[in-house]
């Protein structure tokens, strides 16, 4: 594979492990906002004026040539660095565009900082994968940060520079909390609580308050449980379908805004998931469902087991319902292959539980029948073959 090429594809993969973080929304700047460029709303991100030696910062590509490349520190408003063809990978470059692409973005280690001449050296062969994702987060995070501030000068008119905001809060948060972006996200749920701890006044209060609810919309969580339920007694399925809807009923009746369903995913693995808002009253009521179906299910003689506690998966996360089910210490494994091919048969319906009294009795029914026609067609192909045997048999006499 070209080094090229192999950039290329180790860049879009790091960009989906990016992605799949969703603690940063998406961000869009209006018409008006991109058609908005003066000296009022241009600014850093950080109180620091220049980045310090072994910090990783985001740069952008402009320009590439033999020695080296060109690149614009985005975060210290696009303040110029240079890197050598020899810090841009341990291995011998030959040509430099190769690897650096102008107009992209790549995370770079500071190496030598000149604060008179303005001079940075930038190199990206020491920057780590993993240092690379975290700063790139980071920068993900200051720049919502940012541009809610930059929305909220454009608001408060051209008297409102977007340094003011920053020296006057903006960089107060980043003492404070983690990061800005967390003091954003408590906003949403508690703005009193992180409002006092600032200077800003009701007015401000309110233009803040509507560009962080533009711009940083909350996202649904999706929450979820395992646990394993079996009932060997009289009852049988009629037991598990008991508890199930005696614990969906009980919880789907405390918040409207917060529905279970249940679902199965291999016999006796179980799932309860629900999708909301609320994240600590969505995990108390899958731990209130769970305690339900256990009482219910101990009162008919079966048995319960969490597997998972209620915890959160996101909004993106893929599901591997089976995948992860399988790998469940205390699966018994089977060398019968019969009983394998069965059990692969039984896998592929698997889904939604449906609770309804008469799915029982419909696929009993339906499984009856589908024995009956396999049982018709082998009695039926096993006379096919002693007919022709006993015709084989005369025209040899």
């Amino acid at each position: 594979m070209e080094p090229a090429t192999q950039e290329s594809t180790e860049q879009s993969q790091h960009q989906e492990r990016i992605q799949s973080e969703g603690a940063v929304p998406e961000d869009t700047e209006s018409q008006e906002e991109s058609q908005i460029h003066n000296e009022n709303l241009i600014c850093r991100f950080y109180k620091k004026d220049f980045p310090e030696e072994n910090d990783i910062v985001i740069t952008e590509i402009t320009k590439t040539n033999e020695n080296g490349a060109y690149a614009v520190l985005l975060e210290y408003e696009n303040m110029e660095g240079y890197l050598l063809s020899t810090e841009v990978t341990k291995k011998r470059v030959k040509l430099v565009n190769k690897y650096m692409k102008v107009g992209k973005q790549e995370p770079m280690m500071v190496i030598r900082v000149d604060r008179e001449k303005r001079y940075i050296d930038l190199s990206k062969k020491k920057v780590l994968a993993a240092d690379a994702e975290a700063t790139e987060i980071y920068y993900k995070k200051a720049k919502m940060v940012h541009n809610i501030l930059k929305q909220m000068a454009v608001k408060l008119g051209p008297d409102c520079t977007l340094l003011s905001l920053y020296e006057r809060f903006g960089w107060k948060l980043y003492d404070k909390y983690d990061h800005a972006f967390d003091a954003f996200r408590l906003i949403m749920s508690d703005k009193e609580a992180v409002f006092k701890e600032i200077d800003i006044s009701p007015e401000d209060q309110r233009v803040l308050f509507e560009a962080i609810s533009r711009k940083m919309a909350p996202t649904p969580l999706k929450l979820r449980a395992d646990f394993e339920l079996t009932c060997f007694t009289y009852e049988g399925i009629d037991a598990l379908k008991a508890a199930l809807l005696t614990a969906k009923a009980s919880v789907n009746s405390k918040d409207p805004q917060i529905q279970v369903s249940f679902k199965l995913i291999a016999p006796p693995h179980y799932r309860i998931e629900t999708v909301t808002l609320k994240k600590n009253e969505g995990l108390a009521l899958l731990d209130q469902a769970l305690r339900e179906v256990e009482v219910v299910i101990k009162e008919k003689g079966g048995t319960f087991k969490v597997v998972n506690k209620p915890q959160i998966i996101g909004d993106s996360a893929k599901d591997k319902d089976l995948e992860d089910i399988m790998k469940l210490p205390g699966e018994h494994d089977s060398d019968d292959g019969g009983d394998s091919s069965a059990e692969e048969d039984n896998d592929e319906g698997m889904g939604d539980i449906d609770l309804g009294d008469e799915a029982g009795a419909g696929s009993g029914e339906e499984e009856d029948g589908e024995e009956k026609k396999v049982g018709a067609g082998a009695a039926k192909k096993s006379s096919k073959k002693k007919a022709k045997k006993e015709d084989s048999e005369e025209d040899s006499q």
